[in-house]
């Protein structure tokens, strides 16, 4: 509910001008609070005892809450309560979902769910070694971000997509190579790849949707990433285990995934989806 909220609230903020720059700076402070979160959380455990993370929880919603008052109202045209606004499964809804599915389903299945029984079983790499590449490739990812900003807006959204599934997909082969090198270079890929993806698909999902129908695109948006975050780990697991147990076939599987949700994206740029069929 927050991050629905949050984000559709950032975007009609921004206007159409800043979305590319709303939804990258929205997902870098998610990505962050990913890749430190757990840190905070243990330091706090460790220092004040179980109740210190809840404690903390309360304590940033008490902060965040008292800067509410100081946000605008509206930006722009204010927005027709209750309008229909035309049609929600916009072109740009029908690709952005897909490619958050994608992003979301192998970002969580590959770095924190293969690549960990990769580096383990195959390379014989410690816990504390895996953690170290993983981190890196989250500040990779992060360092990503503004040049992604600059490529949506010069480019589009769906160009920028495209450079980000190329990438991902060039971290998920990279990863079937059986090298620590190779391990470093995959989880860099894949986590700039999927991090780029998600504020792109999130500027295409508002093509050609109305104001008032913000809310239930960004829904629908992030509903999907959230299926890909919970079921995509699942899906390739249970796909690569008829395969067998080697981890590679669950980067092939990944791979196959991530290339038929961009086939989706491309359907819904050229087929019955296309933008020409949506008016306004």
């Amino acid at each position: 509910m927050f991050a629905t909220v949050a984000m559709t609230g950032l975007v009609l903020l921004a206007g159409p001008a800043g979305r590319a720059r709303a939804m990258t700076l929205f997902q870098a402070a998610l990505l962050l609070a990913f890749s430190i979160g757990p840190m905070i959380g243990g330091v706090l455990i460790g220092a004040f005892g179980v109740r210190a993370p809840f404690l903390s929880q309360a304590l940033c919603a008490a902060l965040a809450l008292t800067l509410v008052p100081q946000l605008p109202a509206h930006a722009g045209a204010p927005i027709r309560r209750g309008g229909q606004g035309g049609r929600v499964l916009t072109p740009g809804l029908v690709g952005g979902m897909a490619m958050a599915f994608a992003a979301f389903s192998v970002r969580i299945t590959v770095p924190w769910v293969v690549a960990p029984a990769f580096a383990i079983g195959v390379l014989h790499l410690s816990a504390e070694r895996l953690g170290l590449i993983v981190g890196v490739g989250t500040l990779v990812n992060l360092a990503i971000l503004p040049i992604n900003t600059r490529l949506i807006g010069a480019y589009g959204a769906t160009a920028a997509l495209g450079v980000s599934v190329v990438t991902t997909a060039a971290g998920i082969v990279l990863g079937l190579v059986p090298s620590e090198p190779a391990l470093w270079g995959s989880i860099a890929l894949i986590m700039a790849g999927t991090g780029a993806l998600l504020p792109s698909a999130g500027v295409l999902v508002l093509e050609g949707s109305a104001p008032e129908q913000t809310g239930r695109t960004m829904g629908l948006f992030r509903t999907c990433g959230d299926i890909g975050m919970a079921a995509g780990p699942v899906l390739v697991a249970a796909i690569a285990s008829r395969l067998g147990t080697e981890p590679a076939n669950a980067y092939l599987v990944s791979l196959g995934l991530l290339g038929v949700c961009a086939a989706v994206l491309l359907a819904s740029r050229l087929g019955p989806f296309r933008p020409a069929a949506v008016g306004g």
